[in-house]
């Protein structure tokens, strides 16, 4: 056994009065092979896990977008609230009919911003749970309620990709 060995893995460090033997040879070999198979095994093990990262960033940001319809029944107030059951949980859904006003909800938010509605003062109450929606005003007519009977409402949804 030579009387010097490497800092890092002990490989023997030769001098020119030890006896070589080839138990020596075979131990640095196997502590070298070993020390490869383990650098192998860490930059594969980073490899999977620097890919899997790539993959969940690439859907971060994108949305897919859904929709639906819907035929306003008139029902106003909170007994005839509408309700909308999205397939995950949206960044922005807009409810619109043709040629009419259009809403927008945001997940969290009480009220909404209405764009096109004819009246002033008409709040519409807004409420989540989990995926579905709910609104109503309190005190208005079914078309500022998005409600009109036989009215046909469009609904959009922009659900990001990672939900």
């Amino acid at each position: 056994m030579p009387s010097n060995q490497t800092p890092n893995y002990q490989l023997s460090q030769w001098e020119r009065t030890d006896r070589v033997l080839m138990e020596d040879f075979n131990a640095d070999n196997a502590k070298i092979d070993g020390a490869l198979k383990a650098e192998a095994d860490a930059r594969a093990a980073l490899a999977r896990t620097v890919s899997g990262h790539a993959a969940a960033l690439d859907q971060k940001g994108n949305c897919r977008i859904w929709s639906t319809t819907y035929t306003g029944n008139g029902s106003v107030g909170a007994s005839g609230a509408r309700r909308i059951t999205f397939p995950g949980p949206p960044a922005l859904a807009i409810v619109a009919c043709s040629g009419g006003p259009v809403m927008w909800l945001t997940p969290g938010c009480t009220g909404c911003s209405v764009l096109g509605l004819h009246s002033s003062g008409v709040y519409i109450y807004v409420s989540w749970s989990g995926n579905t929606v709910f609104w109503y005003v309190n005190s208005g007519t079914a078309e500022q309620q998005f409600n009109q009977s036989g009215t046909q409402y469009h609904v959009f949804a922009f659900i990001p990709a990672d939900a």
